[in-house]
């Protein structure tokens, strides 16, 4: 049996709705494309790692210097945790 995780589901979703195999873009550029933003999957839906940096870039430039020193800092946290666990893996591998 087949699981559907939601990510595929949304992106199935997606697809359903807004793919035209006559128009030009592929499938991903389509839905990327996709203006209907009272959807309630729009800011799920399936995008590239290239506009997911442009959007992620726009957020943080919106923030003020007190929010953004906070989310460096979370990000500084994060990857030290991700350090920390891939530390204790390689070990454990080694051992």
């Amino acid at each position: 049996m087949t699981t559907i995780t939601p990510k595929k589901a949304i992106a199935a979703f997606c697809k359903s709705c807004i793919y035209d195999h006559l128009a030009t873009g592929t499938c991903l550029q389509q839905i990327e494309n996709c203006d209907m933003s009272k959807c309630e999957l729009y800011y799920l839906r399936p995008v590239t790692q290239k506009l997911k940096n442009i959007l992620k870039q726009a957020k943080y430039d919106a923030m003020t210097p007190a929010e953004q020193k906070s989310a460096d800092d979370k990000a500084l946290r994060r990857a030290e945790l991700f350090k920390t666990v891939r530390n204790h893996r390689k070990s454990r591998t080694t051992t």
